[in-house]
C-alpha cells in the first residue's frame, strides 16, 4: 500500500512501467541537477548550500554520505573478494586502515577481517 493505493510488487521485467506510475502519480520526483551534484558539478548559478539541500531532499541523504556508502562498498567488495586489507585501504581511499575498520564497521556491521574471510553474507 503506498499513497493509500494498492501497487503491484515490480519485476525485473516491469520496473520501468512502475517506476513511470510513481512519476505520474507525484510519487518519485525526477531531478535532473540530482545527476550532475552527485558528480561533483556545481549547476551553474546554484550555491553549494541550495546544492546540497536539493541533492539531500531528492536523494534522501546527504551528498557526502552518498559517497561514503560508495567508499565503503568499494572496499567491502574488494575484501570479499579475498583482497588484503592494506590494498583496501587504498581501494577504498581510506587514510589508514583504523579508519578502513570503523567504516567497514558502520556500513557493512563487520570488521575488514570478517569480510576478506569471505564467510559472511555482504548484501549493499
Amino acid at each position: 500500500m503506498l499513497d493509500n493505493r494498492e501497487w503491484e510488487m515490480p519485476t525485473e521485467q516491469n520496473i520501468d512501467v512502475f517506476l513511470d506510475r510513481l512519476v505520474r502519480a507525484d510519487l518519485l520526483i525526477v531531478d535532473p541537477l540530482v545527476d550532475e551534484i552527485r558528480h561533483g558539478d556545481l549547476p551553474r548559478g546554484m550555491s553549494e548550500r541550495t546544492a546540497q539541500m536539493r541533492f539531500r531532499r531528492a536523494v534522501g541523504i546527504s551528498h557526502r554520505k552518498l559517497v561514503s556508502i560508495e567508499q565503503a562498498r568499494r572496499a567491502a567488495r574488494f575484501l570479499a573478494s579475498g583482497g588484503s586489507i592494506a590494498d583496501a585501504v587504498a581501494v577504498g581511499g581510506y587514510y589508514d586502515q583504523p579508519q578502513l575498520t570503523r567504516a567497514m564497521r558502520w556500513a557493512a556491521g563487520h570488521t575488514p577481517g570478517e569480510l576478506r574471510s569471505g564467510t559472511l553474507f555482504l548484501a549493499f
